[in-house]
């Protein structure tokens, strides 16, 4: 995606914002809040070279906390590596 296809969709997200500013609802505040946090990240998101599916990072979170549950105990950081490292060779 172009440099300015990215500042367009930056544009129009927070373009959204200054109207939900205004209301006196406390969800439309809390989005706006939400927006001016994580603003950044949702756009790099849109940027279609870096997209990582939510499910395979979330797989591989869970791989590494139930190798982490089994090796309770092991004071090896290095080892603990290793283990994370060697599950997800085929």
């Amino acid at each position: 995606m172009g440099l300015q296809k990215l500042r367009q969709r930056r544009k129009i997200l927070y373009q959204q914002e200054i109207p939900a500013s205004w209301s006196r609802l406390k969800p439309f505040h809390q989005s706006v809040k939400m927006i001016e946090r994580h603003g950044d990240s949702i756009m790099s998101y849109c940027n279609s070279s870096n997209k990582v599916s939510p499910g395979l990072v979330e797989g591989i979170n869970n791989k590494v906390c139930v190798i982490q549950r089994r090796v309770c105990g092991i004071k090896d950081r290095e080892y603990l590596k290793l283990k994370i490292l060697s599950s997800f060779l085929p």
